[in-house]
């Protein structure tokens, strides 16, 4: 049965199922997470699902830079780990949102860059900075590299490992200005 998931600005998770067999085309919604309580400040901007287990997990990031990833279960979520993006500043948003079994990466709209492993709940994200004004990130399937765009920002592909190396390492090498020839 095809399933889709779906956010809204009022913070819900919705699943759609639907039987494109028959003529009626029975169609299902389940609502997986009532955001409705909190409002438009937990809108949910991104959302990633992985496969690559048996298990599928969802990750999603809300308007209020909170992030999680949560086991898929028919019926509801089962929230994994929870985090908070301090880097994302108010008139700013995610703008990329990558999940697998392993980790969830994420990237704002300021160049806020993180890698959140999963499985040891003591383990420390990784966080990078990229150029600021970003429209969209996007990580390959092999998940490797990525490519990013913005507002007066060029398209750009990077190695995964060599971003987090070198602009964690260097972060006022992220922040000079270049000078113009």
């Amino acid at each position: 049965m095809p399933r889709f998931l779906t956010g809204d600005e009022l913070g819900n998770i919705k699943s759609l199922n639907y039987l494109p067999s028959r003529a009626d085309s029975n169609v299902t919604v389940t609502t997986l997470c009532d955001g409705s309580n909190e409002g438009k400040e937990r809108a949910v901007q991104k959302l990633a699902l992985s496969t690559s287990s048996d298990i599928p997990l969802l990750a999603v990031a809300r308007s209020d830079g909170s992030a999680s990833v949560s086991r898929l279960q028919p019926e509801g979520l089962e929230i994994l780990r929870e985090w908070i993006e301090p880097r994302l500043k108010t008139g700013q948003r995610y703008v990329g949102l990558a999940a697998s079994s392993s980790a969830v990466y994420s990237c704002t709209s300021n160049g806020a860059l993180r890698f959140t492993p999963l499985g040891e709940p003591d383990a420390e994200p990784r966080t990078a900075a990229l150029p600021m004004r970003l429209c969209e990130w996007r990580l390959a399937p092999e998940r490797k590299t990525f490519a990013y765009g913005g507002d007066e920002v060029e398209l750009s592909v990077w190695d995964l490992e060599a971003a987090f190396t070198t602009l964690s390492s260097h972060p006022e090498a992220s922040s000079k200005k270049r000078k113009r020839a």
